[in-house]
This record gives structure tokens, C-alpha cells and sequence, in this order.
């Protein structure tokens, strides 16, 4: 093996890739995404595209109403029936998560509660299935 010549480097070490986990077989991904800094990542990026499609979606419900007004009224009633409410309950709680993880990232990246990370990523998710649970009492009298 030839030795790297002055001011060039050694080779790289090799990065494991998708082949590396896939031979390895599924436990070991479905493993390492019960780790908080796995889970809290892969959360935040999904919670994130939910919110982003959900944007979407309301700038074309929204730009309904500019051109079609009774249109728009059988979409609204549409939407207050139990289905959609729901899909709302997920909305906030998507939108809680990621707004308290954010918060969670922010203080990382201050260097703020380094050690307790771990468990910060276990409150935020508690956190958020509070405020979801707050969420359904306050939408309970309209999904019965």
C-alpha cells in the first residue's frame, strides 16, 4: 500500500450507507430509531413535511374562496365533521411537536442541557401527547 505523499491525505474512512443497515437486516434500523436522538430527528423531519403539505393544502382550500363561494361552504361543512377534526387533532399535535422540538434543537445548539438530551427528547413527546390530549377535551363536544 503506498503511504500518502506530503500534503495529501490518507485515504477516507468509509461512511456506512444504506447497503451497510439493509445487510445488516431490519432490526437494526428499527432498533436505532428507538434512540431519542434518532427518533427526535426522523420525527421533526416528518412533523415537518406534514406541516408543509397541510400549508399546501390550506392555500388551495383558501384560494377557493376567491372564486367559488358556495364551493367553499360545502368544503368548510366538509370539514367539520368528525374525520377532519381528528385530522386536525394530528395537525396540532404535529405542529406541537415540532414547535417543542425546535425548542429542544435551539437549546442544543446553546449548549444548554447537553447531558440531559436523552431525556429532553422523552419530555418534549410527553409534552406533545398532553397538549393532544388537552386538544381532544377541547374537541370533544364537537365530535359527539
Amino acid at each position: 500500500m503506498n503511504s500518502p505523499r506530503a500534503g495529501e491525505q490518507g485515504p477516507t474512512p468509509r461512511r456506512a450507507g444504506l447497503a451497510f443497515y439493509l445487510s445488516r437486516g431490519p432490526s437494526l434500523i428499527v432498533r436505532g430509531l428507538f434512540e431519542p436522538g434518532a427518533f427526535a430527528h426522523a420525527a421533526h423531519r416528518l412533523t415537518g413535511l406534514v406541516i408543509c403539505a397541510y400549508l399546501l393544502a390550506h392555500i388551495i382550500v383558501i384560494g377557493q374562496a376567491a372564486f367559488n363561494e358556495q364551493g367553499f361552504d360545502s368544503l368548510m361543512r366538509t370539514f367539520h365533521r368528525p374525520l377532519f377534526l381528528l385530522l386536525d387533532l394530528l395537525l396540532f399535535g404535529a405542529v406541537a411537536f415540532h414547535g417543542l422540538n425546535g425548542c429542544r434543537l435551539m437549546l442544543h445548539d446553546l449548549s444548554i442541557g447537553l447531558r440531559h438530551q436523552g431525556r429532553l427528547v422523552w419530555v418534549v413527546t410527553a409534552a406533545t401527547f398532553s397538549l393532544m390530549g388537552w386538544g381532544l377535551w377541547a374537541l370533544w363536544p364537537e365530535l359527539t
